[in-house]
């Protein structure tokens, strides 16, 4: 019992980003689009004199992108303000706070990250699910197996389906993250930084053309015209991530985690015998597991 309050133990700000990225209200979101891609990150901090007032991730960025004609009125991303889309909702701990708190938060809040202040209030850092992901991977190994907190439900897509489907699951149903199967086997894996490294504000605002339909009819390949130019729409497979491990039922939920965190990835495929998809385990998972124990 003493190992598994270690988290209750071990401060979050350990595992912290303490050099964490910021913008202002008035950075627009083609700025803060750019910023998360060269620096490869998932979430931004908006900051007034030092201190956290809002805070912008990657599904934000999409969800906006997904309205720019509908809420937007057509704007482009370099006349839209981040104050357009953010609230001043953000969610604090202080440094003494541990992981299981930060975990907690995350946990009850449904949210991907929380700010750590100072004694001052001032940003001290960020911790993220991927933080809570490598404190798990240090304390956890030989408790836990992938089968006591997997999911069932998978969200999958087909390989041949267009980029619009995928941002619509991220979006409307709100997916850590979408797994690409061929016959109910898990082929790959598509993320939110998958779909953004994409122009999707120009795809999603662009004209369709015609539709042709993939051999046996299992979705369309579609063409748009971007600029008076006609473009065929990527596809699934075009931007996913070849999946290059799965876990099984039995693994130790560590090894789960330690693959997320080597390839980058919010979940892992559960896979059977035969290599056919049951399930999947996630960051968000796991993180709940900490908060409970």
């Amino acid at each position: 019992m003493g190992e598994l309050l270690m988290f209750n133990k071990i401060q979050a700000i350990r595992y912290a980003s303490t050099e964490v990225y910021v913008i202002t209200w008035n950075d627009t979101l083609a700025y803060a689009r750019n910023l998360m891609m060269r620096h490869n990150i998932s979430r931004l901090v908006v900051v007034e004199d030092k201190k956290p007032v809002g805070i912008i991730s990657q599904r934000d960025l999409l969800s906006a992108i997904s309205k720019l004609d509908s809420d937007f009125e057509g704007r482009n991303l370099d006349e839209i303000l981040i104050k357009d889309i953010i609230s001043r909702n953000i969610k604090t701990l202080d440094t003494n706070a541990s992981v299981k708190d930060a975990c907690k938060l995350m946990n009850g809040q449904n949210i991907g990250s929380v700010v750590l202040t100072d004694n001052n209030k001032n940003l001290a850092g960020i911790f993220t699910k991927t933080d809570a992901i490598k404190a798990f991977t240090e304390y956890g190994s030989g408790k836990w197996k992938v089968i006591d907190i997997m999911e069932k439900v998978v969200t999958t897509i087909n390989r041949f389906q267009s980029l619009k489907k995928a941002i619509d699951l991220f979006v409307h149903d709100r997916a850590d993250i979408i797994i690409v199967t061929d016959n109910k086997v898990p082929i790959g894996v598509i993320s939110l930084k998958n779909i953004l490294t994409y122009r999707v504000d120009l795809l999603l605002k662009s004209r369709s053309i015609k539709y042709t339909r993939a051999k046996g009819g299992i979705e369309e390949s579609s063409f748009t015209e971007i600029g008076g130019k006609i473009k065929q729409q990527p596809l699934v497979e075009d931007l996913m991530t070849p999946l290059q491990n799965a876990v099984g039922e039995n693994d130790d939920l560590v090894k789960a985690a330690s693959l997320m965190l080597k390839f980058g990835v919010s979940g892992m495929p559960v896979v059977d015998n035969l290599g056919t998809l049951v399930g999947v385990v996630t960051k968000t998972n796991i993180v709940s597991l900490i908060s409970k124990v």
